[in-house]
């Protein structure tokens, strides 16, 4: 004979876990990691948001931004 299970999701619990350091941190080292293979003048930065937390890559030079624009440097760096 089965039992009926019920689960109930913490809407605030999850909250918590996409927005906690611990999270930031790892999000932040795997940034940091497409930035170095994408070359000088990337940076990674790492956000907490309304819902979860976001990093974002970016060209921090002109160079870099150029760079990206011509050759999708940051799109490859991600795929590798």
């Amino acid at each position: 004979m089965a039992r009926d299970v019920e689960f109930v999701l913490d809407k605030q619990g999850v909250h918590e876990l996409l927005n906690c350091k611990e999270l930031m941190d790892g999000m932040q080292q795997i940034g940091d990691e497409v930035a170095s293979r994408a070359g000088d003048g990337y940076a990674a930065d790492t956000r907490p948001g309304k819902v979860r937390a976001h990093t974002f890559i970016k060209a921090i030079t002109s160079h870099a931004y150029f760079s990206n624009l011509k050759h999708n440097t940051l799109l490859k760096a991600i795929q590798r």
